[in-house]
């Protein structure tokens, strides 16, 4: 997520609408989806290790990769069961996912604001087969 800054719904709305303006896609997290926002290489190397040691306590069936718009990784990690949204930001963030991000992500939760984490992903954007 862009724009890292004040936690509040007008932020978080702005955030979107200019990703929508500028022609991109929104992807809201799911109860059965955890979503990494990674910044470099060493970060999702990382991030893969970990998804690998916790694939069965998590009940991981699948997993995905993006290429974000700066030319990093977004991780999408489906699940076999849902999860409160408390629990996914702390894994999310665990697995290695921005840590503003997730900050904000928490703080949204704790002031109320009810939309779902999200990603934003390029228009067009490809879903590539991560095999653990």
């Amino acid at each position: 997520m862009s724009g890292h800054g004040n936690p509040t719904q007008e932020a978080r709305d702005y955030e979107i609408d200019k990703a929508l303006m500028a022609g991109r896609v929104i992807v809201y997290g799911t109860p059965t989806m955890l979503q990494l926002d990674l910044d470099s290489m060493e970060q999702y190397t990382k991030a893969v290790s970990l998804i690998t040691h916790f694939k069965s306590h998590l009940g991981i069936p699948s997993v995905f990769w993006t290429e974000s718009k700066s030319g990093n990784r977004h991780i999408y990690i489906h699940l076999n069961d849902p999860m409160p949204r408390e629990d996914r930001i702390a894994w999310q963030g665990f697995l290695g996912s921005d840590r503003v991000r997730e900050a904000l992500n928490y703080l949204w939760i704790r002031d109320g604001m009810t939309p779902e984490c999200f990603l934003v992903e390029n228009a067009g954007y490809v879903l590539h087969i991560l095999k653990l």
